[in-house]
């Protein structure tokens, strides 16, 4: 309504303008001409005030996000499926707690809030007793990679800025566990890799129980071959009837940057009181915990740094991120940084190859769920 007042005052103050300028023109006397240019500016200064108090409702919209200049952040028009709450926010992800009854700690209440795709359709997103927490998100259109790729010498290697477009789908709130995988070799009696690398050794005998540092249940499985990651999808899917897989480079992306167009899930910057990783003046040799650190928007941990994970992608750096190529190959594609990376191989858009036959106590992997 108000708006509507302020444009006909607009209005008017327009049409008193090319009045005066007319009676101007057409001739007055002197000592009345001033009185008409005072008249005029002062209907200028009436337009300035009008322009000043109409409300803007437009939206600069970009990627997942549009953003108003007395709003703050909106949710575009792809995120109308996600919930709001009571109070007119988006709905949060619920907490969820890790196998084996750890507490989730206080990253989900900060990570799950915020504007974000999000939201689990049971209270820790399981299928299963055994089965790993699940966090459901939206189909939407989304960026991956990044438009700045030169990392120097002995750098990561980067993905190329892309637009991209995925499915509705769930994702692992957390990386598969030392006790979420043994569940598996246990019922399965499957047999996991048992060479590993530690550092620049291949150490024969060395399996997901021994990765070289100790380990609770909770901590982010290591030591697992592509076969093995590959397998354990099969088991849960097998389990639950539901389709799981390892997830490909653009939905490990689109889920892991929860929205941001930055570096990281915590700015253009990542610390380490952030993430596990080789932080400077920070010794840290081997995972902790996951869920140690706080989420990102979408309520995933350990998007940055603990294990490395493994996705489906082959790896070839001639084929675009977003060209997915799952048949046979030689080697698959790593994402995230691990408790040994560097914070470059953190970027969202870093990407390293590994031998489908090899294992690394750096690297483990996270689960998908299709057809939501």
């Amino acid at each position: 309504m108000l708006n509507w007042i302020l444009v006909g005052l607009l209005v008017l103050a327009i049409v008193g303008i090319g009045a005066l300028a007319m009676l101007i023109d057409s001739g007055v006397e002197d000592k009345h001409k001033s009185r008409f240019v005072y008249a005029l500016f002062s209907l200028f200064g009436l337009i300035g005030v009008v322009f000043m108090m109409v409300e803007d409702k437009s939206a600069f919209v970009y990627g997942d996000w549009a953003s108003s200049g007395k709003n703050g952040g909106k949710k575009s028009k792809q995120y109308a499926e996600v919930s709001e709450a009571d109070d007119g926010g988006p709905a949060e992800a619920e907490a969820t707690t890790k196998a084996g009854g750890a507490s989730s700690g206080d990253g989900d209440v900060d990570g799950s809030k915020a504007q974000s795709s999000a939201s689990v359709e049971t209270p820790d997103g399981r299928d299963c007793d055994v089965c790993p927490p699940m966090v459901r998100l939206t189909g939407a259109d989304t960026v991956i990679g990044t438009l700045f790729r030169e990392a120097g010498q002995g750098g990561p290697i980067l993905g190329p800025l892309q637009e991209a477009k995925v499915l509705a789908y769930s994702i692992g709130r957390y990386e598969i566990t030392v006790g979420q995988f043994e569940a598996f070799v246990k019922e399965k009696s499957y047999k996991p890799a048992n060479t590993c690398r530690i550092g620049k050794e291949v150490r024969e005998g060395t399996t997901f129980r021994s990765p070289g540092f100790d380990q609770s249940p909770d901590h982010p499985v290591v030591c697992v071959s592509w076969y093995d990651a590959a397998a354990y999808a099969e088991w849960l899917t097998r389990k639950t009837g539901r389709q799981y897989d390892v997830a490909n480079e653009v939905e490990w992306e689109h889920a892991a940057r929860a929205g941001s167009l930055d570096s990281f899930a915590t700015g253009k910057q990542i610390h380490g009181a952030q993430a596990q990783y080789r932080a400077v003046g920070q010794n840290r040799n081997g995972t902790s915990n996951v869920g140690t650190f706080t989420s990102n928007k979408f309520g995933l941990y350990d998007v940055h740094g603990n294990a490395a994970e493994m996705i489906r992608n082959c790896w070839n750096t001639s084929e675009s991120p977003t060209t997915v190529t799952t048949g046979e190959c030689s080697s698959r594609t790593v994402k995230g940084g691990s408790w040994a990376s560097t914070a470059g191989h953190l970027h969202f858009a870093a990407r390293a190859p590994i031998g489908i036959a090899e294992a690394d106590n750096t690297v483990g992997f996270r689960v998908v769920r299709h057809r939501e």
